[in-house]
């Protein structure tokens, strides 16, 4: 697995978690009958995987971090302040686990299309599902190889969904 790790962890979504995001990504598929609808149900089922992959990787990190804390080194006597370095780790660990949940706030706050808006305006509306469609393909690509590194271009796939969302409505 590719990836980053910090203090001997690695920062990249374990193997189950991968394969349930890029098998959803291998299975991408339409229906035939009604494209737009299925464009925009499979953005409801990727909101929900997406939330789901979070869920389960922010229990990985979680557990990881339990065992970072864990193998801290204990002030003594002798030793009153442990290693600063120790503490640091935790520290920064804790943020990224708190980077991770504000991702998955955000995917869990984005919303679909409305489903007037894929009877109104079908031709117009069209390439802004194609485009929606892209986003959230490039959402399950970047969430699948997450690491600390990814955060930041995660937030910018969204910011670009958020845009395309006000898309729907300024057509309106």
């Amino acid at each position: 697995m590719s990836g980053l790790s910090r203090y001997g962890i690695s920062l990249s979504p374990n193997d189950p978690i991968s394969f349930m995001l890029k098998g959803w990504l291998n299975a991408w598929s339409y229906d035939a009958s009604n494209p737009l609808n299925s464009i925009r149900d499979r953005s409801v089922q990727i909101q929900n995987i997406c939330d789901e992959a979070l869920a389960q990787y922010m229990v990985q990190l979680r557990e990881q971090l339990s065992l970072l804390r864990r193998h801290l080194e204990q002030p003594t006597h002798e030793n009153p302040n442990p290693i600063q370095d120790g503490l640091e780790a935790v520290q920064d660990f804790d943020r990224y686990i708190h980077r991770v949940e504000a991702l998955r706030t955000k995917i869990r706050s984005f919303s679909p299309p409305p489903k007037d808006m894929m009877w109104r305006g079908k031709a117009g509306n069209l390439l802004l599902f194609q485009q929606l469609e892209q986003i959230d393909r490039d959402l399950l690509l970047q969430l699948s190889e997450m690491n600390e590194e990814q955060i930041h271009a995660i937030e910018e796939t969204l910011a670009k969904r958020n845009f395309i969302m006000q898309q729907f409505f300024l057509r309106e």
